[in-house]
């Protein structure tokens, strides 16, 4: 599978052995993968993913509930929407993005084909898909 993309994972994990990535993983899997470099080198080829960058941030939406969280109680309900839209104006959008597999716990491959599938437009899946990671890495 290759995509018309220049794809950058974003967040994965690796071990130095299968024995040591199936003992991290704790059972808690979506895949049967071992995390180990040799095998995440060749689901990357497989996904099209041309380069991987360790790190792990905050998701998103834990970062909206902790802000939605802080919002006064008083609110009406109407000043509590536009509170939350300013919020997910803020927080979310293609620019904020960047695709991450969470490899081994998830398959690189099935997500790549999964960001392909939705509603985007070229320039948001390139941004989610390098263009945000080249930017804020400097790669």
């Amino acid at each position: 599978m290759r995509a018309d993309y220049l794809i950058i994972d974003a967040h994965l994990h690796t071990y130095q052995s299968p024995e040591i990535g199936l003992q991290a993983k704790q059972g808690d899997t979506h895949t049967n993968y071992c995390g180990t470099m040799d095998e995440l080198l060749t689901i990357m080829e497989k996904a099209g993913i041309s380069k991987a960058v360790m790190m792990n941030m905050t998701p998103v939406v834990d970062m909206r509930d902790a802000a939605l969280s802080k919002l006064p109680e008083a609110l009406s309900e109407e000043q509590r929407r536009e509170a939350e839209r300013e919020i997910d104006l803020r927080m979310i959008g293609a620019q904020r993005v960047m695709f991450g597999s969470d490899y081994p716990w998830f398959d690189p491959i099935q997500g790549v084909q999964r960001l392909l599938k939705l509603d985007l437009t070229e320039e948001e899946k390139r941004l989610i898909f390098s263009e945000n990671a080249i930017r804020i890495y400097e790669i």
